[in-house]
């Protein structure tokens, strides 16, 4: 079963993976290979979709089509304990940031042409659209003290109806329905990006293309104004 397949895997089914990437990845730091060189392999070679590990569940191919690469690599550090070196290994896993330049070119070539258009399905369709509801709700929070009004009472549904035009209750029955995935009250985190994942499909069949340039401008410029705060917080 490949990473790149778009599966729907029952819970009963889902273990820790054998997968032959994982002992290659082992074999190659047993070997004195750089860390990050043996891990963008084993990234590259990785064939299960979901499973899960130390108690913990592990879904890195969201939708069938967006793929996270970073919750991956973490999972292949933690399987390695003593065979790659503490700091920069927890300072990567911390902040997703590569312990040497990574350019995007240099990723694709590294994990294949597939796997890399999955990864930018998951950087847009879910860390993007994170980014445009956080812009909203903050414009709507500012607005709301402004007029004086209570900042949370009915916040949900007009940020939803603001960018989806539907409250939230009602995308979330509609996700269900067609999903057949059950909603809960407090959604894990991979549950949560499957469901901001199909708001992101929901949008861009929704909405023209002009609406669709404008959200993703504004989102990747919170984006980028959170990255600056960020890095100013750490300076």
């Amino acid at each position: 079963m490949s990473v790149t397949e778009a599966t729907a895997i029952p819970r009963a089914a889902i273990q820790e993976a054998d997968d032959p990437a994982l002992e290659r990845f082992r074999a190659d730091l047993a070997a004195g290979r750089d860390w990050f060189e043996a891990l963008l392999d084993a990234v590259a070679a990785w064939t299960t979709p979901e499973e899960t590990f130390a108690g913990r569940r592990f879904r890195y191919l969201i939708g069938g089509e967006a793929f996270d690469w970073l919750l991956l690599s973490e999972r292949l550090l933690l399987s390695v304990p003593g065979l790659v070196p503490h700091e920069p290994v927890a300072d990567f896993l911390l902040t997703g940031r590569p312990p040497r330049q990574l350019s995007d070119a240099e990723l694709r070539a590294r994990i294949g042409e597939t796997k890399h258009a999955a990864v930018l399905n998951l950087w847009y369709g879910v860390r993007v659209e994170e980014a445009l509801i956080m812009a909203v709700e903050e414009d709507m929070r500012k607005a709301r003290v402004g007029l004086a009004r209570h900042a949370e009472h009915g916040l949900d549904d007009a940020i939803y109806l603001h960018i989806y035009g539907r409250t939230l209750t009602d995308l979330l029955v509609q996700y269900a329905g067609e999903t057949g995935r059950r909603v809960q009250d407090a959604m894990t985190l991979d549950e949560h990006d499957a469901f901001v994942y199909w708001l992101f499909k929901h949008r861009v069949k929704s909405s023209d293309k002009a609406r669709l340039a404008s959200d993703t401008k504004r989102a990747l410029r919170h984006l980028n104004e959170l990255a600056l705060a960020s890095g100013a917080a750490t300076a």
